[in-house]
């Protein structure tokens, strides 16, 4: 009987190997898989690996895009220079929680207010 598998199984088993170093033998008996199948994950793996960054991107673009459209919403017309910061932010999180700050915000000094403390870099 053949097991379906999810893309994150497939990944788990994936780094198994890549990752953790375990044999391809030893993961695929553990997992219950032929190598053939490995070697097939292994292929798409490397032939479309773009589409793991490529769906991060289009997340991080459609949450910028969400800010700046509720901020729009709550105070107007946004600087220039604010959109620029908004757009180079690139983790969801961070983007995640402006766009949630937007929704309080009445002016927009408030707003640039809590994002530079959004993207503050931590000290270390």
């Amino acid at each position: 009987m053949f097991r379906t598998h999810s893309p994150e199984e497939m990944a788990d088993i994936l780094k198994a190997h890549f990752i953790k170093g375990k044999p391809i033998k030893e993961v695929c008996e553990e997992n219950r898989i032929h190598p053939e199948t490995f070697r097939k994950w292994h292929k798409f793996l490397f032939e479309h690996g773009e589409l793991a960054f490529i769906v991060e991107e289009e997340k991080l673009k459609i949450v910028r895009e969400m800010v700046m459209v509720a901020l729009e919403e709550s105070v107007g017309a946004v600087p220039g220079y604010l959109v620029d910061e908004v757009m180079s932010v690139s983790r969801l999180d961070v983007l995640k929680g402006l766009l949630r700050q937007t929704f309080r915000c009445r002016e927009i000094g408030e707003f640039e207010k809590m994002l530079k403390q959004a993207t503050r870099q931590p000290a270390e």
